[in-house]
């Protein structure tokens, strides 16, 4: 992680600055986000970021931060796209994993959550499009468009998940 910040103690505390990181565990980041470590693989990216408070305290709680990403050979636990768009149902799937060679987005902080834009996610034959956002109560919700490309033809669904981070419901056909 290489960066740079810009530290302000004015009558409003303030921060700003960039941050540009490759080969990070992104289990052991989300883990010190807060979000867990269901998720697997290296990242690389960068992000812009700053925050304003009325206390050094508060700061971090303030963060707002722009930037994007791009995850390799990793997995998503509790997530299972593939069986999702199999199934096809009113039932929800829970549970199982989605693994991918590369996943590629945009990443919004706010104080109220994380907000993972324009995704893009290759896992072979199966690629998928779309957004999911995470609340600081950990609740996520998002819509994902899966292509799946068989040998003759190639399946187009909707896939919306929600629910908490550690335990999602992920369900297709709601577009």
């Amino acid at each position: 992680i290489q960066g740079s910040a810009v530290l302000r103690n004015d009558a409003a505390r303030s921060i700003s600055g960039e941050l540009v990181f490759e080969r990070l565990n992104v289990s052991r980041l989300g883990a010190a986000l807060g979000l867990g470590q269901q998720f697997s693989g290296d990242t690389a990216g960068s992000v812009r970021f700053s925050a304003s408070a009325d206390s050094w305290a508060a700061i971090l709680s303030a963060i707002n931060a722009d930037g994007e990403f791009s995850l390799r050979r990793g997995n998503i636990q509790g997530v299972d796209l593939a069986e999702a768009v199999r199934r096809v149902s009113n039932t929800p799937v829970q549970g199982g994993a989605t693994m991918f060679e590369q996943l590629t987005g945009k990443i919004r902080l706010t104080p109220m959550n994380y907000q993972f834009l324009g995704l893009v996610m290759d896992s072979g034959l199966m690629q998928s499009t779309g957004f999911v956002s995470v609340s600081k109560e950990l609740n996520v919700s998002g819509k994902m468009d899966l292509q799946m490309q068989g040998s003759v033809n190639k399946t187009r669904v909707p896939v919306s998940i929600s629910g908490p981070l550690r335990t999602p419901s992920v369900q297709a056909g709601r577009g």
